[in-house]
């Protein structure tokens, strides 16, 4: 796998999405030496689960506007700080508490998503689908934090009702939820397998790892582009 296969498949999704979604790529354990080039094959949104990967690819990255998607803990906040352009992940007060922190620091605000645990999943992060307004409400005391959104992870479903129905729980999710907040403008559900499906249920952003850079556990070569 290299920089020209990436941007095959990123031409792929992008003919797939028919302009009805922001593509996030999901560079997790993709090589640095392949984001640094990245914003050249026309990818222009970037999206790190790990905040060391994060850190180790930011600096040299040029051109891309990088979100965080994978659960963010507080301790862990002032390394993306400043950094992200939407952070995905928001469900605790104390995460909000910090953000808060420090964009009141800064003056400045930081846009995040509500991550919503659709099916309830114990061992999955977000709030619990019933919670979704109380937190909202909780949240907008920390007048620094702007909630965009939200932001979900389905469970694998066998059954494609049953996933249509999860997709359709946080459709009607967003529409209430945008309906009283006039600043939420995001729906981030979808991934490699399951975004033409989310893009069906209104989806706006979509976060594809392996559609664009394949599976984990390939070999990657450093080529330059056009090779």
């Amino acid at each position: 796998m290299n920089v020209n296969d990436v941007k095959k498949n990123f031409e792929t999704v992008v003919r797939n999405v028919d302009g009805r979604a922001l593509i996030v790529a999901a560079t997790k354990t993709v090589p640095k030496f392949i984001t640094d080039k990245l914003s050249a094959i026309g990818i222009t949104d970037v999206g790190e689960n790990r905040v060391q990967e994060f850190r180790d690819k930011y600096d040299t990255s040029v051109g891309l506007n990088w979100h965080f998607i994978g659960q963010l803990q507080t301790n862990k906040v002032k390394y993306l700080f400043g950094k992200t352009v939407l952070i995905h992940s928001l469900d605790r007060e104390d995460l909000a508490a910090e953000l808060q922190r420090l964009s009141k620091r800064n003056n400045s605000t930081t846009d995040v998503l509500i991550e919503v645990n659709i099916a309830n999943e114990i061992n999955k992060g977000g709030i619990n689908k019933g919670e979704l307004f109380d937190f909202v409400s909780l949240i907008k005391k920390y007048d620094s934090v702007k909630i965009k959104g939200i932001m979900s992870v389905p469970p694998r479903a066998e059954a494609l009702d049953e996933l249509k129905g999860y997709y359709g729980e946080l459709a009607s999710l967003y529409e209430r939820l945008a309906a009283v907040e006039p600043q939420v403008k995001y729906l981030s559900v979808g991934m490699s397998e399951d975004y033409e499906l989310a893009l069906e249920f209104g989806a706006n952003i979509v976060r594809i790892g392996r559609g664009i850079f394949g599976g984990r556990s390939i070999e990657w070569e450093d080529l330059p582009i056009g090779c």
